[in-house]
């Protein structure tokens, strides 16, 4: 499944989206016990990393989640922990 503004390459990946998606909030990465949090492809610590975003970097919340928000960062989407953002749970 492709993401918000992802489009199929030719070689079938899908290409990473310029612009976050419009209804998405701004939240930053703010984790107390580090120096940032890792976007996963999956909700699982054990997954691959897209990389590393460091306190204070901006992303974008496409759905929030007890453990697990995914988000959209520099053109990536994937996941990151929710205790490692500056989000509320939406009502």
């Amino acid at each position: 499944t492709l993401a918000w503004g992802q489009s199929s390459s030719a070689h079938g990946w899908p290409t990473p989206a310029a612009t976050p998606p419009p209804d998405a909030a701004a939240i930053t990465v703010d984790n107390a016990g580090g120096e940032g949090a890792n976007l996963r492809a999956r909700a699982s610590s054990g997954s691959e990393s897209y990389g590393l975003y460091m306190n204070g970097t901006k992303v974008y919340l496409l759905r929030w989640g007890e453990w697990w928000c995914r988000v959209w960062a520099d053109g990536k989407t994937g996941y990151m922990m929710t205790k490692m953002l500056d989000v509320q749970q939406p009502n």
